[in-house]
């Protein structure tokens, strides 16, 4: 016998655990002389493991088993299921757990804009640098044009100062952090590797038999 409560008994039988309703069943122990039979609990702890982790212990004569998870669990003991993130099954006798995968479509989401932040972020720098060059580019063309008329020479001035305050006040685009985004990018690339886990206590009946 494993345990006696009001109106029920627990045995351990041929690898399983049996439940008798009192009332109902009549029961008879039999027990040879000068033998006394005795039994422990073992706890067993498991902290971010997997579903399938934790359903290698559920073949041992588990009492107890408790679960917690962020994802929601499944418990299935032949036509009976129990679902939610934290589950507590006395006697499982070699049920299984499952769980449910990590939804990573919010970082799929958040990798795919942060890529095109970061090219938007580098399309618009490249476009800054190009205009700053134009605009030096034509200073300098304009600067060596020799042998004009009069009207051309003045309107050659008149761009040559233009162009000179454009560049006097331009402002220089910042370089796109390429660092800050590839720590980013890696954060969000291991989280798109995560798996889902959880945490279980597990309570292992032990027999044992002691000669007198």
């Amino acid at each position: 016998m494993v345990e006696q409560k009001a109106g029920e008994i627990v045995v351990y039988r041929k690898g399983e655990f049996l439940r008798f309703d009192t009332e109902k069943t009549k029961l008879l122990n039999f027990l040879r002389k000068n033998q006394r039979y005795a039994h422990k609990h073992r706890t067993i702890n498991l902290l971010q493991v997997s579903a399938d982790s934790l359903n290698t212990y559920m073949s041992q004569p588990v009492v107890k088993v408790t679960a917690q998870s962020e994802q929601e669990l499944y418990y299935f003991e032949g036509p009976i299921m129990k679902k939610g993130n934290e589950l507590s099954v006395e006697y499982p006798n070699g049920a299984r757990f499952q769980q449910l995968a990590i939804d990573n479509a919010e970082t799929e989401f958040a990798l795919k804009q942060l890529d095109l932040q970061h090219k938007a972020n580098e399309a618009a720098y490249q476009a800054k640098v190009a205009e700053l060059e134009g605009y030096r580019a034509e200073l300098y063309e304009h600067t060596n044009r020799k042998e004009l008329s009069d009207y051309e020479e003045g309107k050659r001035r008149t761009r040559i100062r233009e162009l000179t305050e454009r560049i006097k006040g331009f402002e220089k685009p910042e370089p796109v952090n390429l660092e800050l985004y590839r720590v980013q990018r890696q954060m969000l690339e291991y989280k798109l590797r995560e798996t889902a886990h959880l945490n279980a206590t597990i309570l292992i009946w032990q027999a044992q038999g002691e000669q007198n």
